[in-house]
């Protein structure tokens, strides 16, 4: 039958489109697609294959990782690359695909077989659809050739059979390599490698009908669906122009998701004697990019020295260079795919189909036709491409190389880690467990291959817990199923994976820290391919806790807590004092500590104070208790194994996300220890040998004060408490020590340590002696003293010491004396809302002090 003349016009359409946009394509290539030559390809079933798993698996921010052109570098363009000095008219062309694509050629009407033709009416069953991985026609079995025998005949196609949209179940999936190699036109090499991970989904099956309504093949439509790529460039050129001093740096990288632009067909001969074995043999297939404009916007540096100057480099940044390639394998065509929706699945003419298909040979890509091998797509082609005269580049060339194969797709669903769940360390009843099915269809099975990847290496198993040389890995799966081999221990986590192919797979997870984190992914191989289980939020791997910004604390304790965001942050507000924070970072908070033998977290919006009660004596616990409830910070009493004894650093197994504010060094605790004294109740020590006055205690927070001293015979006062607030920062009210003024005493008086509110625990109590407003010593009035029992906001003094001044009888020795003894407190370091300090190294001297 001969082809209508609107046919024939339609034809010549894309033949002059192919031409002109193979020309742009070269031209694209020409300008920027060159590299280095690749290595021999060795064993392209296997090698190449490895390759390409981790690709499928990769997240955008593994493409991300390997970009590493800013963002200003990525502002890439989508138009039609284009060349202006290479005398091809590619400009007027830019808008048209390179090769004839199934949007260019357009069906007649009638190459559709009428929906409800009566001669389709009433026939029997159609023979096998012969497998995509089935091999060539020599391995096909008896049986099966028999099903496609000449007999064989259409079946009733008005529930549109064919398509494959809706139900859609095998996938052809690998890897394509591209090389481009730009030679200078005086000297240098330019490499563009592009890596394409390939994964074209069968959307559309087209049954096609000879004489006799015979079905005699399929015509399989593939477009890329879940597909990505990789690229980079590097080297030099230098041109031939002129004096030839005009070099070219090529660098950078780029990198893109699928974008529905590779497309392609298969077709499968049903029967021996195929009417269209001259031109589309069986496992016939083609794949093409269908439009080479993406993201892939590189950059260069061009130098350029001047032929009049010795050496003079004047350097300028040339963005935008489209450096990407995509697949092109067998030769151009134009196959009559259909394209609109009412055309889905439908039937397609022998004649029809022969009238429409051709060839197209172009220079610049694949020079022959490709058939399956073994059911899988696989090749290997260097096409030198022409170029037009130019001194920039004497010799163009692209090489591609792939292996793809058939695999029937699944998409495994991973369920998040509970919201609540949280690392605990040994306990049985708090093990994790997943379970995996291959796919919502019953009967499908598959081998699993569970990956804990990322997982933390933390120290011990808390943040003073544990022991400090231990770091390993913090995850583990439990080895109680005969289904999986043992695991595999790699750099950062645990490999399980099945012996078996299964249909529903259920793994267990251990936490052997309670900082524990890391990430879990999940792969079920079906056909050879590993293809990667969903997350509910649609990732390939779910984090372990759940933990979306994932800074290694669960969601659920962050929530609970009030807090987010940087897990090194030490922000706790409450109580007030001179800056946030208590030394330990969110993070360690939440990993928690080992308290009198126990684990527990800590609030990380309150500070934290740790004690060690070196004497074990009952009297400091109960002045311990008593300092937390009056300062309001939250204070642990701890074991000696529970700090390190020397340093008195109580995070000693802290590894990551350390709080900020200790710049890696550890937070201190405070060690009280029970020892006689000379003429002294207690005192805050720096360190032991150290003498210091007796009149005053260094100052400075945790991470200052090494030893709280205390005398046995002041145990069942406030020493303890008043030592423990130098230990925190605290000062006392005054610093005017009056030494010797008195005779031997330390009197009281104006901005003295005796200042202030009688009850504020950091004031001098009991002197021998006062000095008066006449600068004469005074009987200190003891029977107006009393017991200290708060940290004070308020300078303001009271009782003896609350002004005005004025003189009073005595009536114990009928004697005058003169008030306020010592007056208002000058020193604002002895206030509790303004000085407490825990997570600084340095002493500061507060106002009035």
């Amino acid at each position: 039958m001969t082809i209508p003349s609107t046919a024939n016009a339609l034809l010549a359409i894309p033949r002059a489109l192919v031409t002109l946009c193979a020309l742009a394509w070269a031209n694209h290539a020409s300008t920027d697609g060159l590299g280095v030559p690749l290595q021999t390809v060795e064993s392209l079933d296997q090698s190449i294959q490895e390759t390409l798993q981790g690709a499928l698996e990769s997240t955008e921010s593994d493409y991300q990782e390997a970009s590493k052109t800013s963002d200003s570098q990525r502002d890439w363009n989508y138009a039609e690359p284009r060349v202006a000095s290479e005398g091809v008219e590619a400009e007027e062309d830019q808008e048209e695909s390179n090769v004839v694509s199934s949007a260019i050629i357009k069906l007649k009407p009638d190459i559709i077989l009428p929906e409800r033709s009566e001669s389709l009416q009433s026939t029997p069953e159609s023979g096998a659809v012969l497998p995509a991985n089935s091999g060539d026609p020599e391995d096909i079995s008896d049986s099966m050739k028999e099903s496609a025998s000449e007999t064989s005949k259409v079946t009733d196609r008005g529930s549109n059979r064919g398509s494959n949209e809706e139900g859609q179940s095998v996938v052809w999936v690998g890897q394509a390599r591209i090389t481009h190699h730009n030679y200078g036109g005086a000297e240098g090499l330019h490499t563009v490698q592009v890596n394409h991970t390939i994964y074209l989904a069968e959307v559309h099956r087209f049954d096609i009908i000879g004489e006799d309504e015979r079905l005699v093949g399929q015509l399989v439509s593939l477009r890329d669906k879940k597909g990505g790529w990789t690229s980079f460039q590097d080297g030099w050129t230098r041109s031939a122009c002129g004096c030839a001093r005009d070099i070219t740096e090529f660098t950078g990288s780029a990198y893109g998701g699928s974008d529905q632009k590779i497309v392609g067909w298969i077709y499968h001969s049903m029967v021996e004697d195929d009417p269209l074995g001259d031109i589309l043999p069986n496992g016939a297939y083609s794949v093409k990019w269908d439009d080479i404009s993406t993201d892939s916007s590189f950059t260069s540096t061009r130098t350029i020295i001047k032929c009049s100057e010795s050496f003079t480099k004047s350097q300028s940044i040339l963005e935008g260079q489209q450096a990407v390639a995509g697949p092109t394998w067998s030769l151009q065509s134009s196959m009559p795919i259909p394209m609109l929706p009412s055309h889905d699945g439908q039937p397609i003419s022998v004649g029809r189909l022969r009238e429409a298909f051709q060839y197209y040979k172009s220079d610049y890509h694949d020079q022959q036709t490709r058939q399956l091998i073994d059911g899988k797509m696989r090749g290997v082609y260097t096409q030198k491409i022409p170029i037009a005269t130019s001194c920039d580049s004497k010799l163009r060339e692209e090489t591609q190389e792939w292996f793809v194969q058939p695999a029937i797709e699944v998409e495994p669903k991973l369920a998040e880690t509970p919201y609540r769940w949280r690392p605990k360390r040994g306990d049985e009843n708090n093990t994790l467990e997943f379970t995996v099915t291959v796919s919502d269809l019953p009967g499908v099975e598959g081998k699993f291959r569970f990956t804990l990847f990322d997982v933390t290496r933390e120290k011990g198993w808390a943040v003073n817990a544990g022991d400090r040389e231990d770091d390993a890995l913090d995850l583990r799966f439990v080895e109680d199923d005969e289904n999986f081999l043992a695991p595999k221990e790699s750099d950062d986590g645990w490999v399980l994976e099945a012996n078996r192919t299964l249909e529903e797979a259920t793994i267990r997870i251990e936490a052997d820290d309670y900082g524990a984190w890391g990430r879990l992914r999940c792969e079920v191989n079906t056909g050879g391919w590993w293809f990667p289980c969903v997350s509910m939020a649609g990732k390939r791997y779910i984090t372990i806790p759940y933990d979306e910004d994932q800074n290694k604390i669960a969601d659920f304790w962050e929530e609970q807590k009030g807090i987010s965001g940087d897990a090194t942050a030490d922000a706790d507000k409450t109580p007030e004092g001179r800056e946030s924070g208590d030394g330990f970072s969110n993070y360690e908070e939440y990993r928690g500590f080992q308290i009198q033998g126990l684990w527990r977290d800590t609030e990380p919006t309150e500070k934290d104070l740790f004690v060690h009660n070196a004497s074990n004596r009952e009297e400091i616990t109960s002045s311990v208790r008593e300092f937390e409830t009056k300062s309001s910070l939250t204070v642990h009493e701890i074991n000696e194994d529970e700090l390190d004894r020397a340093s008195r650093i109580v995070n000693f197994n802290r590894g990551i996300n350390q709080a900020v504010s200790r710049d890696q060094k550890g937070q201190a605790g405070v060690i009280v220890v029970v020892q006689e004294l000379d003429d002294i109740c207690g005192k805050a020590a720096s360190d032991p040998s150290i003498e210091e006055s007796l009149s005053w205690s260094p100052i400075g927070g945790p991470n200052v004060t090494q030893l709280v001293l205390v005398d046995p015979s002041c145990l069942y006062g406030t020493t303890t408490v008043h030592e423990l607030g130098h230990a925190v920062n605290l000062w006392h009210p005054g610093g005017r020590y009056l030494v010797g003024d008195c005779e031997d005493s330390l009197p009281a008086g104006m901005d003295t340590p005796y200042s202030g509110p009688l009850n504020n625990y950091m004031r001098y109590r009991n002197a021998e002696k006062y000095i008066g407003p006449d600068n004469k010593c005074y009987k200190y009035p003891k029977h107006l003293e009393e017991r200290r029992s708060a940290f004070v906001t308020d300078p303001t003094g009271t009782g003896m010491n609350a002004g005005p001044e004025r003189w009073e009888y005595n009536t114990l020795d009928g004697k005058n004396y003169p008030y306020p003894v010592s007056g208002d407190a000058t020193c604002s370091g002895t206030l509790i809302d303004k000085s407490p300090s825990l997570n600084q190294d340095a002493k500061t001297y507060p106002t009035g002090c």
